[in-house]
Parts: structure tokens; sequence; C-alpha cells
């Protein structure tokens, strides 16, 4: 807004006429006319005139009239200072946007970085099996020609290939398939599959007790059959946001210091 339209809308917000205005602050109409039109500038003697019969202070005509015509107003000592302080203020606050831009971006960089790195939490889940119940005084290793739980499933499923080794050996005739082989270990109706997933490693192996013949001294033997890693998706995935988050409010805080 210009400086002498904000004075006409001062004027009128009272419902003045320029000569009842012109009389309540002390000038000739002509010259209210002019300052209202733009075509004059106010002394410093006038301005504080008009500050006292329009009841405006610094602050609310800087907040409506335009910085190009508080430029024009700088041969008044009070606008001056006035603009000084504001300049002082605009750039104190366009720093500290600057700072609170560049921390933050930086911050998220990081962030979004560490989400992204390899060294981030990676947990690993073993899989233990055991292939069936052991008795007391039997061997821990009675089960170890036995084929896995998943060979197993193969086995029953496609009932096995035909081998060259298989054909012919041994009295009788050669079993057809995997199938009939394994049927014929002695062994096969105590396939009792258990396979447990956790996080805790123990070790290659580890036993525990079936509770029914717990005193008999019957367990299970758990091997160990695969470890697989695996990245922890919910704190990146967490981090990831938080860093972006940052990372664009510290470009916003860029644009504000530039449109400060």
């Amino acid at each position: 807004m210009k400086f002498g339209l904000f004075l006409k809308k001062e004027r009128e917000a009272r419902e003045w006429t320029q000569p009842q205005a012109a009389e309540a602050i002390g000038i000739e109409q002509s010259y209210l006319s002019k300052l209202e039109n733009g075509k004059a500038i106010p002394s410093t003697e006038t301005f504080e005139q008009l500050m006292a019969c329009y009841e405006f202070d610094l602050k609310k005509l800087g907040e409506a009239v335009d910085d190009s015509e508080l430029e024009k107003l700088q041969e008044i000592v009070l606008v001056r200072d006035f603009i000084m302080r504001s300049r002082t203020k605009s750039e104190k606050s366009r720093r500290r946007w600057l700072i609170t831009g560049l921390v933050a971006v930086m911050t998220g960089v990081f962030f979004m970085g560490y989400a992204f790195s390899p060294l981030h939490d990676v947990q690993v889940k073993h899989t233990y099996e055991s292939k069936g119940v052991i008795q007391q005084k039997e061997s821990p290793y009675i089960f170890a020609e036995m084929p896995s739980f998943s060979d197993f499933k193969r086995i029953m499923q496609t009932g096995g290939k035909v081998t060259m080794e298989l054909q012919g050996i041994g009295p009788g005739p050669a079993p057809s398939s995997e199938r009939d082989r394994l049927k014929m270990k002695p062994l096969s109706t105590r396939l009792d599959y258990h396979v447990t997933k956790t996080w805790q490693y123990r070790g290659e192996y580890y036993d525990i007790p079936v509770k029914e013949q717990e005193k008999a001294g019957v367990y299970r033997r758990y091997n160990l059959i695969h470890s697989k890693r695996y990245r922890t998706t919910d704190p990146i995935v967490g981090m990831l946001a938080f860093g972006l988050m940052l990372f664009v409010g510290g470009l916003a805080s860029f644009f504000i210091s530039r449109r400060w």
C-alpha cells in the first residue's frame, strides 16, 4: 500500500472530509490532498502531527505500507530509525532461519543415510530341526541318515526319481523310487519332524526332554539347519521418514529466509 492511500484510509475510517482532517491535523487542505495523492512527502513535524491525529504508530505503518514507500520517508528521523531496526531484526531472523535450515538438512541427511546403512541393526533368524524322538541310551545321531523335513516333503510329494545306484542293489527287487527306499529304512516309522525358528542362537544343536517321558530320558535333538540375516524394517522406515521430514523442513527454512 502507498503512504498516501494509507493516510486516505485513516481519514475515511474516521469519516472525515479532507477539510475536516486538515483542520484536525493543523495543515492546509491542499497539502493534505498532495500527501494522499503521493505528490508530497511530509516533513518530520507534519509526520508527527499525522501520527498524533490518526493515532497510528510506526509498527502499524510498517505493516500497512510497502517497503518502497517507507524508503521515500527516510528523511524523517523516526521512519529512518524504524527502517534500520526492522532491517536488523529481519537480518537476525533470516540468519536464524538459515542456521535452522542448515542444521535440519544436515540432520535429515544423516538419518536418511543411516536408514540405508548396511551397518544398521541386522538380526539373524536360526532354523532348528528335530527328526524324531530319541530313546534313552540311543545315539544322538540316530536320525543323521534320515532326510531333512524339506527333502522328506519333496520325496513324499513327487515319489522321488529312480537312481542308478538304487537299481540292482541287495537281494530281491530294487526299490522303484526314493519314497520306497525311505520306507524300507527301520527309522522311517519314527520320523516326527519338529521345525522351530528363533532369533536366539543356541549352538549347532540343543536337546529338549520330551515332557511326557522326561524321567525316562527321552528327548529331541534340534540341529541347526540354516541361519538367515534380516534387516529390521520398522526402525529403518521410521528413521527414513524422520530424516526426510527434517530435510524438507530444512529446505523450507531456506525458502523462508530468502523471502523474509
